[in-house]
């Protein structure tokens, strides 16, 4: 019997997101996930489109993704397949997407940044959550969202991200929008960057999202953490805490991002939530297969 009856995946700048589920009665009742570092948009911002070396690592990553699905007899209806900033951006992206399609039959969706904000809080934030700002840093682009009363109340995509950062970005804007907002007391770090730092914050040795979803700093222990991770080199980082290995290129970077929007934001609490994008997108695509029937 298979496990799984579902699968979502999301494709980011640095990193291909799977997620395998089994739904019953439109609720999860239990999932797989798996993480592809594929850094499909380097070099974006200098060639504005996906490079050959970069498209060669996210065909093989969704040709292992295609094979789980087959193994696990999940329809088409029931596989989404969403992404972000990157693929917004690159010029050759279409022409890529239709080639996985026709390579592997995954219909991909390039999501706007609104829609993208609201997959990110539906994957995000438990359903009788109060008020919070959920922080979403990808390897181009970096999503704040206001969420309060189980709905979003405003939201803003910043092209700045673990690998890549558009000349024109200015923190000016991210400091004119946590103005308008007023509200520092809680945020979530959501995305692989986020978990990669709460799995080795805790010194996992394996990925375990129940402690992860659980764990709550300050803005100065998150300091302090982003202050070591600083001074260790390459060796010395993994075996202190091994999980970074898949991002070793770009950890230290997207901590440095994380803590200088948190120093803009200033919050009493720092927690992160290992769902996100290809939770809500899944969610998405089970009320509307519940819509249709």
């Amino acid at each position: 019997m298979n496990k799984f009856n579902y699968a979502s995946i999301d494709i980011g700048s640095n990193s291909i997101n799977l997620l395998l589920a089994h739904v019953q009665d439109g609720e999860i009742i239990s999932e797989e996930t798996k993480s592809y570092i594929t850094s499909l948009g380097e070099e974006l911002s200098e060639t504005g489109e996906f490079s050959k070396a970069g498209k060669d690592r996210a065909e093989k990553a969704l040709g292992e993704i295609k094979t789980l699905i087959d193994s696990e007899k999940i329809y088409s209806s029931n596989v989404i397949c969403v992404a972000t900033e990157a693929s917004r951006v690159a010029s050759n992206s279409d022409v890529f997407f239709q080639f996985i399609k026709k390579k592997f039959d995954i219909e991909t969706q390039i999501i706007s940044a609104k829609e993208e904000a609201r997959f990110t809080a539906k994957g995000a934030m438990p359903a009788n959550s109060d008020e919070s700002l959920l922080m979403d840093l990808g390897g181009a682009s970096t999503e704040i969202i206001h969420f309060r009363d189980n709905e979003i109340k405003s939201f803003h995509s910043f092209k700045i991200g673990a690998v890549n950062i558009d000349p024109l970005f200015s923190w000016s804007k991210v400091e004119d929008f946590v103005k308008g907002i007023a509200y520092s007391e809680r945020i979530v770090l959501v995305g692989g960057t986020a978990a990669t730092v709460g799995a080795s914050y805790l010194r996992q040795g394996f990925f375990n999202s129940l402690p992860i979803n659980v764990l709550e700093l300050s803005l100065q222990e998150f300091f302090r953490f982003h202050e070591k991770i600083s001074t260790l080199g390459d060796e010395e980082l993994l075996k202190e805490y091994p999980l970074m290995e898949s991002r070793i290129n770009s950890i230290r970077g997207g901590v440095k991002r994380i803590l200088e929007i948190l120093a803009k934001i200033s919050p009493e609490i720092i927690s992160f939530s290992t769902k996100g994008v290809r939770h809500g997108a899944l969610f998405n695509l089970i009320e509307n297969i519940e819509t249709a029937e």
